[in-house]
């Protein structure tokens, strides 16, 4: 028969690691709820940010406001512009991290969307304008930086076709 102390001991250790799995599952889980919350607003009244950077899986550094931001759910089209307060050195690192390219180094994506950033960038300093562009599953995205005003234009396509 087992002492009372190796029953109190096995007790312990269960009802310990049954907390362990418990507080993981329950961590796992809030944090996937939170993510798939973040992927799935598209308008832009909050998180508008970390809605960009989840569903492009790229870095928009911590902007000083947002000058504007339009939802087009019929056409699937999320449009911000952003003025950045960065140093620096956190701009040349934030440039290098998502890929930024001058555009004299590549073509200028063409915003589809919102044709008048177009005319409006064109009118800068060639030489302070950086452009990314790319794609992830359903979405399409392209971003404009403007190294000298600290400005970023952002554009979200969302393929409304697109099956998971």
């Amino acid at each position: 028969m087992e002492n009372k102390g190796s029953i109190i001991r096995q007790t312990v250790v269960i009802t310990f690691v049954s907390t362990l799995i418990f507080s993981f599952l329950l961590f796992y889980g809030g944090c996937r709820g939170m993510y798939s919350y973040i992927e799935s607003r598209r308008d832009c009244r909050s998180m508008n940010v970390d809605n960009y950077e989840v569903r492009t899986h790229t870095d928009i550094p911590s902007p000083k406001e947002t000058l504007y931001c339009n939802y087009d759910a019929a056409k699937g089209v999320k449009s911000s512009i952003f003025q950045l307060k960065l140093t620096e050195k956190k701009l040349r690192s934030s440039i290098a991290y998502d890929g930024l390219k001058k555009i004299s180094e590549c073509n200028l994506p063409v915003f589809r969307y919102n044709p008048e950033w177009n005319d409006s960038i064109s009118k800068l300093p060639q030489h302070h304008i950086y452009a990314t562009s790319g794609s992830y599953k359903e979405d399409s995205w392209i971003y404009v930086l403007d190294s000298a005003n600290q400005t970023m234009w952002a554009e979200l396509v969302e393929d409304l076709n697109y099956k998971d």
